[in-house]
């Protein structure tokens, strides 16, 4: 999937402003594939949080956690959340697990 995403932000001319990174576990196997899109991010913030590599949370750009993502459904993401700033309710993340045992088996 992480091919697909590079495509098309390389179709769309996104390259400046939008990173495609591989993940580590998020605690939600069962609920996957799983895509995290951080920001978006303003652009006095972009070179700090590229410097920092800072990630979500208090001091971090804000993020949004999309599951069951499938290939076909990256244009339609990356259209939603990334050019339009809209979060895609489908996919979104209805309720984050409470420990990682509910979704990591």
């Amino acid at each position: 999937m992480k091919e697909e995403f590079e495509k098309l932000i390389a179709r769309k001319g996104l390259k400046d402003q939008v990173v495609v990174g591989d993940g580590g576990c998020y605690g939600r196997c069962t609920k996957g594939p799983n895509v995290l899109i951080i920001g978006p991010i303003p652009d006095e913030l972009w070179p700090l949080y590229r410097e920092q590599s800072l990630m979500p949370g208090p001091d971090g750009p804000p993020a949004q956690m999309y599951n069951g993502v499938l290939p076909p459904d990256c244009r339609e993401l990356l259209e939603s959340h990334c050019e339009q700033g809209t979060v895609l309710e489908r996919l979104r993340e209805k309720q984050r697990p409470a420990t990682f045992s509910e979704t990591c088996r």
